[in-house]
Formats: C-alpha cells, sequence, structure tokens
C-alpha cells in the first residue's frame, strides 16, 4: 500500500483494469488449488474374500481422480504464475 502511496507510476499500473484482472483471477485460482481434495489412499485388498473385481475398479477410480487432480493442480498452479507475471508487467 504504501508504494502506491509513494509512486504514481505504481498507482497508475495498479489501476489498471489489467492488472485488477489479473488479481482478481490470481486470487480465484489460488483459492481453488487450495480447496482441491487429496486422493484417498488405495484400500489394500487383504484377503481372497475381498471381490479383487471391486477392488480393482476402486483402483482405477482413485487413479483416474488422483490424474484429475495433478491436472487442475497443475492447470491452477499456470494460471497462479500467468496472472503473476501478467500483473508484474503492468
Amino acid at each position: 500500500m504504501r508504494c502506491i502511496e509513494q509512486n504514481t507510476f505504481y498507482r497508475k499500473a495498479v489501476e489498471t483494469h489489467d492488472y485488477l484482472d489479473a488479481i482478481a483471477l490470481w486470487r480465484e485460482a489460488t483459492r481453488r488449488r487450495s480447496e482441491l481434495e487429496p486422493t484417498p489412499q488405495l484400500p489394500m485388498s487383504s484377503s481372497l474374500e475381498h471381490d479383487l473385481d471391486e477392488w480393482l475398479f476402486i483402483v482405477e477410480s482413485l487413479e483416474a481422480d488422483e490424474r484429475q487432480r495433478t491436472m487442475r493442480h497443475n492447470a491452477l498452479s499456470s494460471l497462479v504464475t500467468s496472472c503473476e507475471s501478467a500483473s508484474a508487467d503492468c
């Protein structure tokens, strides 16, 4: 805040529409990334009494969930970095 008060060039940059959009998008992407649910750990089949087909289905589902979470985390992280760069360029 102090920079804005003392530096008119910085204030002008901060007050641009592009800068404010980049900051708003950065906040939303950061919030959404922090709210991503962790993927549950795979339960191990402990005996032959368990249905192995059902267990394999669980394994496949958890793998798909983990891929999706990783993809979202990486995409949001890229967006955060992009917003940081855009706000620095304003």
